[in-house]
């Protein structure tokens, strides 16, 4: 991103480049200003999210847009040692944090953190048991959202759960200003003085917003033939989906379009 720019009129907003570089830039400070400006509460979320997985031992588990492999702790004490955990993402800088994780936990095979764009990756065809994301879904356009339904369609087994989750706009006119504003002004304060770049954090603030919530991506991933519902967390300042591959059936649908 560059500084000084208006993030609301780039036509690069949701280009490869500029997510991944974005989130290079952060990758010092996302975790930490994430906690705090947050509360705690996107852990909090992070742990609904996987919840609603319902991670078994001897599951094999992907954790797509992983980030620093936050969720891959809570990954494995949810199921007490799952068969394997995956994690991808195509910011190597994020990537880097995520190895750390990993082998603090003892996951020390190579391929625990995959660098690769999701919508690509070499994950091969009903291989996972279950996919986890937490907070990447806001960084993709319309285009994005149906290319990572068919990738979910595309690994799981058939009957295999997914469950994402995103800071979202709350419905609530009075909670959504208050949440907006905290969003757009004071988080790029915490950035800054923790040695961040501002205009990152504000970036985010800009995704959000444009994304409102999950529930038009679980239109996306009805539509490509998986089952889903969407939830609601703390009146709405999180959302997230949750479902399964249905058992019988390969193929995903076909949208218009598409």
């Amino acid at each position: 991103m560059v500084k000084g720019s208006d993030p609301e009129k780039s036509k690069d907003l949701y280009s490869t480049d500029n997510v991944k570089n974005l989130f290079g830039e952060m990758s010092q400070t996302y975790g930490l200003v994430n906690m705090l400006s947050s509360f705690g509460f996107t852990l909090r979320w992070r742990r609904q999210c996987i919840l609603r997985a319902g991670i078994k031992a001897g599951h094999t588990v992907y954790d797509f847009m992983t980030g620093m492999g936050e969720c891959i702790p809570l990954i494995n004490a949810s199921a007490r040692k799952p068969s394997a955990i995956r994690g991808v993402d195509f910011c190597p800088e994020m990537c880097s944090r995520a190895r750390v994780s990993t082998r603090r936990l003892g996951i020390t095979e190579p391929e625990a953190i995959l660098e690769e764009d999701i919508l690509e990756t070499s994950l091969e065809t009903n291989s996972a048991d279950r996919v986890v994301c937490a907070f990447g879904l806001k960084t993709m356009d319309p285009s994005d959202l149906r290319a990572l339904a068919l990738q979910v369609y595309r690994v799981l087994h058939p009957g295999g759960r997914f469950s994402f989750v995103e800071i979202s706009e709350p419905r609530n006119p009075v909670l959504r200003l208050f949440y907006l504003s905290y969003v757009r002004y004071l988080i790029p304060v915490f950035g800054f003085f923790l040695l961040g770049n501002p205009s990152n954090y504000s970036q985010l603030g800009v995704y959000m917003r444009k994304f409102r919530d999950c529930s038009h991506v679980r239109e996306v991933f009805e539509n490509v033939g998986l089952q889903a519902s969407d939830y609601s967390l703390f009146f709405g300042c999180a959302t997230g989906i949750a479902g399964e591959k249905p058992k019988h059936g390969s193929t995903p649908k076909r949208c218009p379009g598409g």
